[in-house]
């Protein structure tokens, strides 16, 4: 076969692999896009801020939570109150809630749980907090922000709040 016979039949081969790609891509996206049920996961703002939550906002979040283990929710009152009744979630992939007291050396308990749970690194997973009313997971929030932990919720109103605005707990 002659030379410009050759380069002919690979420059027609290379024109049929690129239109088949951008078709391929085409189908790929297009199938994405108009799924309803498709959301792609936002990656969370690193504020390095506490950020406070209503307790609907906070259940909301919880609920919706779409990225597997990157969020953790965090009680941070006694082992006793926490036995007691705690929040219900119904998230799988939500961890949580996990019980660390703040009264009982937080600042360890909190580090030693993120270095043996974090998806994203060290102290970069989403962190919601929650206490009876709210005043030890404030203090508990601010020390993490603090300590470089990059996204902390803090829920307002605590435990007391979510009870008393009837949204699900587990009880004993």
């Amino acid at each position: 076969m002659e030379k410009q016979t050759k380069l002919k039949i690979v420059f027609f081969t290379l024109i049929i692999i690129a239109a088949s790609l951008i078709i391929a891509n085409i189908i790929i996206f297009s199938n994405n896009t108009n799924n309803s049920s498709y959301t792609p996961y936002t990656p969370p703002i690193y504020t390095y801020e506490v950020l406070p939550l209503t307790v609907n906002e906070t259940y909301e979040n919880i609920e919706s939570w779409g990225c597997r283990g990157c969020a953790h929710v965090i009680d941070v009152r006694t082992v006793g109150e926490y036995e007691y009744m705690h929040m219900f979630i119904n998230n799988s992939k939500v961890n949580g809630p996990v019980n660390i007291d703040y009264s009982k050396d937080f600042s360890s308990a909190i580090i030693t749980y993120d270095n043996e749970n974090n998806k994203y690194g060290a102290k970069h997973d989403t962190y919601f907090i929650y206490s009876k009313d709210g005043s030890r997971s404030a203090l508990a929030s601010q020390w993490m922000i603090d300590n470089n932990f990059t996204v902390v919720y803090d829920m307002i109103g605590g435990l007391d709040e979510w009870f008393n605005t009837g949204l699900p707990l587990i009880e004993g």
